[in-house]
């Protein structure tokens, strides 16, 4: 089958035949199971639940109430959940009015006050500063709805 020509080795290659149907089968096998992973991997499109009739019927019934103040004239603005929140806040010095916990804030200039406008979304006391100065102006006081 072999002979020794030269210094090299040759001879007839035989191919084994085709491929077992066991292979084909655990091959199978395999792919399935990474299709099946890559797909419980892949991000799904989330879908919105549509309110209830209630909650529709409230909000039509109810529309939200708008609370104004001005800092810092008036130290303590109060309103309540679901509120929207019109803030006016003035400065001496140029700066930002920021309520961290609510991820609220705007540029102020000494001749032009910050205007602070969103929605009340969660109950508790806040304090209005400023971001360089760390100067406090007021609070605001969310109440929960009723």
């Amino acid at each position: 089958m072999f002979e020794a020509r030269g210094g090299r080795a040759r001879g007839r290659l035989r191919h084994n035949g085709g491929l077992s149907p066991r292979r084909v089968l655990f091959a199978a096998a395999i792919l399935l199971a990474l299709a099946a992973l890559l797909s419980s991997l892949s991000p799904r499109e989330r879908r919105a639940v549509a309110p209830s009739r209630t909650q529709q019927e409230a909000a039509v019934e109810r529309p939200a109430r708008t609370v104004s103040g001005r800092l810092p004239a008036d130290k303590v603005v109060r309103a309540r959940e679901g509120n929207v929140v019109e803030l006016e806040v003035m400065s001496q010095q140029a700066d930002e009015v920021r309520i961290d916990d609510l991820g609220v804030s705007a540029p102020v200039q000494p001749d032009l006050p910050a205007e602070l406008r969103f929605v009340a979304d969660e109950a508790g006391r806040f304090p209005v500063t400023l971001r360089d100065s760390g100067e406090r102006l007021g609070t605001l006081e969310v109440t929960p709805a009723r």
